[in-house]
């Protein structure tokens, strides 16, 4: 290696072994993984069963049943084998915070955690909904709003549909829409489609809600074939009440290694 401070070429080493400089290059040295660190905010040691160097809390032991280092008080063993199922990485040889959402508590890690609930709210990996970090009342209201304001065409609105919830696993029936389907148990939208039944829609059903519906569709046409429109005639926009709290909790979060990339 060469010393930033003299310039000389070296033996891999803490310190500088030129007498005349003796300068400590890094706050951190492992020579084993031969990894330099000089963050003294960072716990960091060399565990041999890993074979690599971790950072983390100072109460953390390596775990046989796991093959990594974990807090002492953990409860589920080999869940670290796998990637993130966000961005793939190898949970072992992560450099970031990994953390275990509940209510399923498959691991993830918190950058892509906070990174994925700002599009969706259920767990890539079985599809159960993150009730710790969403107001479900009001995210599930705000389905219903939309289902409410959106009206199905006169040849959908018969259909059936037969789903299963992803959280409370209960299989039941509900209206066909192209925003979502509610639970008949708890109420959620967190479901996927198991059947789909095209029921015909009865003649004279729904005939005079129909011509509104031409005439509605008229107007809207008119409005589009307008070239000029007066500016401040009018906007249109829609609201979503669904909060996505990014309320994680740091009790839920585990640090693990740090991969010798900076290796020299």
């Amino acid at each position: 290696m060469c010393c930033f401070y003299c310039g000389e070429i070296q033996p891999i080493a803490q310190n500088c072994t030129n007498t005349e400089c003796g300068k400590k290059l890094a706050h951190y040295f492992c020579g084993v993984c031969k990894f330099f660190d000089d963050d003294e905010k960072k716990y960091i040691w060399h565990c041999d069963k890993c074979g690599l160097c971790r950072v983390g809390a100072r109460e953390m032991v390596h775990c046989d049943l796991c093959n990594m280092c974990l807090h002492p008080d953990h409860t589920m063993h080999q869940t670290y084998d796998g990637n993130c199922p966000i961005c793939n990485e190898s949970l072992f040889h992560s450099t970031t915070t990994v953390m275990r959402p509940g209510p399923c508590l498959h691991p993830i890690h918190t950058s892509c955690f906070k990174q994925y609930l700002r599009t969706n709210y259920k767990c890539p990996i079985c599809s159960k909904t993150y009730k710790d970090n969403f107001n479900l009342p009001q995210l599930w209201a705000s389905y219903q709003r939309e289902i409410d304001a959106t009206r199905m065409p006169r040849e959908y609105r018969s259909w059936k549909t037969e789903v299963l919830c992803n959280d409370c696993g209960i299989q039941s029936t509900a209206p066909f829409h192209v925003v979502g389907h509610a639970c008949a148990e708890c109420k959620g939208f967190n479901t996927k489609i198991t059947a789909l039944h095209k029921i015909p829609p009865v003649e004279g059903e729904d005939e005079d809600e129909e011509e509104v519906d031409v005439e509605i569709e008229g107007a809207i046409e008119e409005v589009e074939g307008d070239e000029v429109m007066e500016e401040g005639a009018g906007e249109f926009a829609i609201y979503s009440d669904s909060d996505e709290s990014e309320d994680y909790s740091e009790d839920s979060s585990i640090d693990l290694s740090e991969n010798a990339e900076n290796n020299q």
